[in-house]
């Protein structure tokens, strides 16, 4: 039997060699796993951005010099004006002409006005004064007045309390009763003499005189006016009625209008004279 032997060789490995790798295969996985990687890091820093906020960091010094340069040359542009409106516009000299106009109009009027006032207080206008100091003497003479007497109350038809007279009244007018001295006219006499037959049957009853006139005379005037044409027609009724009376002569004056004493003809209706026996 033959027999052969080869040398020993230590370093020799007879394990079996792992299977190979393809290259392209390889580099994918790499490929991915670096994409992968920087998307995570990617989301983390824009994350970290927004939790973060920086400012913007100044442009280097570098690149300012470069913009600096590059625009050297370049004509300069000069910022866009805004355009006015018409309350920001220069008024032209005809609105200022017309605005001057207007303004001494207004103190012709506020001038003749203070020049009525003063009149009126009885102070005489000095010219040489103020306008403040002007208003202020009007002001302390007007404060000296006396305060306006109260005006009396009209009782118009709407209102009009009626005169007392539940067995007879009779209404007369002034103007047919009366001449122009205010005295008791044939007319009127005549008048009065018809409603005597009718005042003759009411003896010791009361028997109220009432007279009216217009606005045309102040109000104590139209007063003593009334009173006094009131009197007359009771003298003239008690000189002629036979029997016992209570006479009441009363002046209403121009308190107890009929109608508005606005008119010649509404002034004719309120002056009158009412007859009244209770």
């Amino acid at each position: 039997m033959t027999e052969s032997f080869e040398p020993f060789d230590p370093d020799f490995d007879d394990s079996p060699e792992p299977p190979q790798r393809s290259g392209l295969t390889g580099f994918t996985v790499r490929v991915l796993l670096l994409l992968l990687a920087g998307g995570l890091a990617a989301i983390v820093g824009i994350i970290f951005a927004i939790a973060n906020p920086q400012p913007p960091a100044p442009k280097p010094v570098l690149l300012r010099w470069w913009e600096g340069v590059t625009r050297w040359g370049e004509p300069r542009r000069l910022p866009q004006e805004t355009p006015l409106d018409d309350s920001q516009r220069p008024p032209t000299p005809e609105q200022i002409q017309g605005e001057i106009m207007a303004l001494s109009q207004q103190w012709n009027r506020i001038r003749d006005r203070i020049i009525q006032l003063e009149t009126q207080l009885g102070i005489s206008p000095n010219l040489n004064q103020t306008l403040p100091e002007r208003l202020q003497s009007l002001q302390d003479k007007a404060q000296t007045l006396p305060p306006p007497a109260p005006i009396p109350t009209l009782i118009l038809p709407g209102n009009l309390p009626p005169l007392p007279g539940r067995k007879l009244k009779v209404t007369l007018p002034n103007d047919v009763l009366f001449n122009d001295n205010n005295q008791l006219s044939p007319e009127g006499s005549l008048l009065l003499d018809s409603i005597i037959n009718d005042l003759s049957p009411h003896s010791r009853s009361t028997i109220r005189i009432a007279a009216h006139t217009d606005s045309q005379t102040s109000l104590e005037e139209s007063r003593e006016l009334s009173f006094q044409l009131a009197n007359t027609v009771r003298q003239y009724l008690a000189s002629e009625l036979r029997g016992r009376y209570r006479w009441v002569a009363i002046g209403y004056g121009q308190t107890r209008p009929l109608v508005l004493d606005n008119t010649e003809v509404n002034r004719q209706r309120n002056r009158r004279v009412e007859i009244a026996v209770d």
